[in-house]
């Protein structure tokens, strides 16, 4: 099977979809598939993978290897990428969905309803939670993401030290703030945890400003982790806490969590509740209250971390990267049998 992979993101870009897109074209070719891959990130070093990565090509070019495909393969919809099937009808459109094109309580763009549209389109069209699929309007099967398995893990060698773990960018959508938020109110009550916030951003200055003036020295700014360094410093904590404001299409960071020894906490808003599964507990997005009662239940019930953490065994399967490139292979390989 001839598959060409179209994302707009790809390495050496960093994100959730970008990752995604290069574990699935790696494992499509380890496979024995035939694989090419078209995006708009440009690379000055050496490729390195075992097919080829075509970066900003022409039109022309890129209506060749439609026509080549038996599968165009996008990671979302892209508009600009989808011409080309006009002009090549025997190619299967597959797509998979990261994202909301039209978010929750959004009023629908233009482009947002003729994504939906198009999706109707696809032979293969997949969504990475149920929360995704629900809102296409469209026939969609769900297929969760995965996690790299491979880096995240227990290390048992490491001293599980610190109470609680945010992982994100410092914007306001991810919520670090209510982090802070919601230990100022533990602070209060007597309770001071140890935070670590990993990640940066444009709010990176205002939260330590913040820290510092809520007089909160339990809380350590970590910068950017990635890799191994970050499964490392994921594995020195008890719980992480993912209080994302907007509704999370699905949390790959959730599962890194887990995968490394960490309870949740989540916000219960779109596809986190999904990628939490029996492993953590929920509170209303924006809630920074709600996130402290569920923190303080935590602190004074190490009982339960140890109850949500062993419920990794059974949850944790269904999202290891073999799983999930072989199921979004037998669809593909449905399609153009």
């Amino acid at each position: 099977m001839k598959i060409l992979v179209y994302t707009p993101l790809f390495f050496p870009s960093v994100g959730g979809l970008e990752n995604m897109m290069r574990w699935l074209a790696e494992d499509f070719a380890r496979a024995g598939e035939e694989v090419k891959v078209v995006c708009q990130t440009t690379n000055r070093e050496a490729e390195p993978f075992d097919f080829e990565v075509i970066r900003s090509p022409k039109g022309s070019r890129l209506l060749a290897l439609t026509r080549w495909s038996d599968v165009f393969f996008q990671g979302c919809v892209s508009l600009k990428g989808l011409w080309p099937l006009a002009l090549a009808p025997r190619t299967k459109f597959a797509v998979t969905h990261q994202t909301w094109y039209v978010p929750p309580g959004a009023k629908p763009s233009l482009a947002g309803r003729v994504k939906q549209i198009a999706t109707r389109r696809a032979a293969v069209s997949v969504s990475c939670s149920s929360a995704i699929a629900k809102h296409l309007n469209a026939p969609s099967v769900v297929v969760p993401n995965c996690y790299d398995d491979s880096l995240f893990h227990w290390m048992p060698g490491i001293e599980r030290s610190r109470d609680f773990v945010f992982v994100g960018r410092l914007v306001s959508d991810k919520g670090a703030d209510l982090v802070l938020d919601a230990a100022r109110m533990l602070s209060e009550k007597g309770h001071r945890p140890t935070i670590t916030i990993v990640g940066s951003g444009p709010e990176e200055e205002s939260l330590k400003a913040r820290a510092r003036e809520w007089n909160l020295g339990n809380v350590e700014f970590a910068g950017v982790k990635r890799g191994a360094d970050l499964a490392a410093l994921l594995n020195g904590h008890r719980v992480m806490i993912v209080p994302s404001r907007w509704p999370e299409p699905f949390g790959i960071v959730a599962l890194e969590g887990i995968a490394c020894g960490c309870a949740l906490i989540t916000s219960e808003g779109g596809g986190l509740p999904e990628a939490a599964g029996p492993c953590g507990l929920l509170f209303p997005n924006g809630s920074a209250g709600e996130l402290a009662d569920r923190m303080r239940s935590l602190l004074e019930n190490p009982a339960l971390v140890e109850k949500l953490h062993a419920e990794s065994a059974t949850h944790l399967p269904q999202f290891r990267r073999n799983a999930i490139s072989a199921r979004y292979l037998e669809l593909l390989r449905a399609a153009v049998a």
